[in-house]
């Protein structure tokens, strides 16, 4: 079923006439892929339909448009990226769609997020594969040890070459990147109705002291600050 059978309820054949079926889906294959040589070309087609469904449209644009990044985030996560990842960009990209005057800059801003999307997967493509099983192995235990050892240890590699090999790959030491990791899930958190303290509990922070000093230089605010600067609702 097109995305505009859902969003328009409009008929499916309706779509693909409109060759929306297919500028879909190379789009989101050229994603999937990592493919920036195609980028431009695939996504030109998809904008043609995109435009030519929503150009008139002043009312229900921007969920159409939230609707399309979802789909992305998905096909992006079966590229290689880690739904972190993806909801960090996104949000990122939610907050600026708000702001949209017209289809048009809303299209222009899906572009952009399209694009940021197809070049974090062609550069995921290229790690070591060492990397990219620390990173997931990361990714997916931010509430337990991920000191060195205990990283190295389940992923049954030595700690010296998992370092050398993560820091040749991304120009960073594990270590930076799993406080990294950690103030991205911090963000999420503090949108939820979890305190300070327990945040800095649940993602293994020595005290909540410790977690603000390391939210505040990764962010330039204190997590109570960054809370505060939330929009109503986010």
């Amino acid at each position: 079923m097109g995305i505009y059978s859902i969003v328009f309820d409009r008929d499916p054949k309706d779509f693909s006439r409109q060759g929306g079926a297919d500028a879909r889906d190379a789009l989101y294959s050229c994603v999937e892929m990592g493919d920036l040589a195609r980028f431009e070309q695939v996504f030109g087609d998809f904008d043609d339909t995109l435009m030519s469904l929503i150009k008139d449209d002043r009312t229900h644009y921007k969920f159409t448009i939230q609707y399309v990044m979802a789909q992305l985030e998905l096909i992006a996560v079966r590229g290689g990226l880690s739904l972190m990842e993806c909801n960090e960009l996104e949000d990122r990209y939610y907050r600026r769609l708000e702001t949209t005057a017209s289809p048009a800059e809303a299209v222009a801003l899906l572009k952009d997020h399209c694009r940021a999307l197809t070049e974090m997967i062609a550069e995921c493509r290229e790690l070591s594969p060492i990397t990219r099983e620390c990173r997931a192995y990361v990714q997916s235990h931010l509430y337990d040890d991920l000191s060195l050892p205990a990283i190295a240890a389940a992923l049954q590699y030595s700690e010296s070459y998992l370092s050398h090999r993560f820091r040749e790959d991304l120009g960073q030491s594990v270590n930076d990147y799993v406080r990294q990791m950690r103030i991205a899930r911090a963000k999420t958190l503090l949108r939820q109705d979890c305190s300070v303290a327990q945040i800095a509990n649940m993602l293994c922070f020595s005290s909540q002291s410790h977690f603000a000093v390391a939210f505040k230089k990764a962010t330039g605010l204190t997590p109570s600050a960054y809370r505060k600067s939330l929009p109503d609702g986010s």
